[in-house]
Parts: C-alpha cells; sequence; structure tokens
C-alpha cells in the first residue's frame, strides 16, 4: 500500500521465520537512498544560512534517579550555546521530544532543522563523569567530543568549558563577549 503513496523503493521479501515467532512473518525490504536528500522530509531547514544550527538532545544517564541532573546538563548547555554569536541553537522543548535517547541522529536533525547534534550521557561513581559528542547529522561523523569529571555540587559549574569546546569547532574561538556572558550565567547559578 505504499508503492504509490511514497518515494521509496520496496522489495516483498517473502514471509521469513522469525525468532520466538510461530507463524511467518511478510518481511519487507526499504530502500532509503544514500543521503539525507533521498529520505522524503528530511530537507535541513536551514540550508543556505551561513550560521551553522544545533540541537542539543537530552543527555542519558543509567540512574533514574539522575535524570533531572541529566536534563539539567542539557539545559544549561542550550543557554550557553544560545549566546554564541552565529550559532542557531533549537529550544529545549524541540529537542526535548528526543527524550528517550533512541532517536536516530540523522531523523532527530532533519525533523528539528538542523545539521549539528550534541548529546552525551551522565555517569556516576565517586565523581559524575558527564561525556558529550558533536555530530555532524548529514554525514554521520563525530567531529568532536569531550568530558568532565567532578563532584556533584561542581557539575555545572564546568559546563561552560564543553560549551566553548562545541562553539569553538563550529564557529571558532569564543569571544571575550560570550565568555564574559557564560561565567556570570555560571555565576548566578547557585
Amino acid at each position: 500500500q505504499t508503492r504509490s503513496k511514497l518515494a521509496l523503493d520496496v522489495t516483498d521479501l517473502g514471509n521469513q521465520r522469525l525468532k520466538n515467532i510461530d507463524t511467518p512473518v511478510q518481511v519487507f525490504r526499504i530502500e532509503l537512498g544514500t543521503g539525507p536528500a533521498d529520505l522524503p522530509g528530511t530537507k535541513f531547514a536551514r540550508d543556505g544560512q551561513d550560521m551553522p544550527s544545533l540541537a542539543v538532545l537530552p543527555f542519558v544517564t543509567a540512574q533514574p534517579d539522575l535524570a533531572y541532573v541529566s536534563e539539567g546538563i542539557s539545559e544549561e548547555l542550550i543557554g550557553d550555546l544560545a549566546r554564541v554569536n552565529g550559532l542557531i541553537v533549537v529550544t529545549r522543548n524541540s529537542s526535548f521530544m528526543f527524550r528517550d535517547g533512541t532517536a536516530n541522529p540523522h531523523n532527530a536533525a532533519a525533523r528539528l532543522g538542523v545539521r549539528y547534534l550534541l548529546g552525551g550521557t551522565v555517569q556516576p561513581g565517586d565523581e559524575v563523569t558527564i561525556e558529550a559528542t558533536l555530530i555532524d547529522a548529514r554525514t554521520g561523523e563525530k567531529i568532536w567530543s569531550g568530558s568532565q569529571s567532578c563532584g556533584f555540587p561542581e557539575i555545572f559549574k564546568g559546563l561552560g568549558k564543553l560549551a566553548g569546546e562545541v562553539a569553538e569547532r563550529l564557529v571558532g574561538p569564543p569571544d571575550a563577549e560570550w565568555l564574559a556572558r557564560a561565567s556570570r550565567a555560571r555565576a548566578a547559578t547557585p
């Protein structure tokens, strides 16, 4: 039923026997092409603009009681990066629709209309470790990664450094004005 409705190559592979399923299941192969332009609905909305566009996805943790900390880290990074001149940053409300952490980076970027995605993990221990990764969603390449470890009370104070490294990768070294704004914002955080 999709052949005439979607611009996809669909091949019927017939009924296949699958592990743990008693009856055969009809299987199809869908050819998606080789790049973002081949997928329906994946035109990057900000193509043609000179500024790079970024979404900070919610950071994930295996500890349910630290989920609020992971989300707070994402929010702080969104705030810091939104202050960078020459960088478009998607709002928290938009990027947090991918809260479950299972989003395909290319599809998430296409839905959000951005080229770059920043995501990561929060790992508890004697010190909390934050690992962040910047991905070019068009190519799927990891173009930067960084981490920091610190005690729980200091967890938000070092995020400016991570945000600065991401900004430098996307738009060049942060200027003195951005550093001052980030420093003031961080000082205001209890």
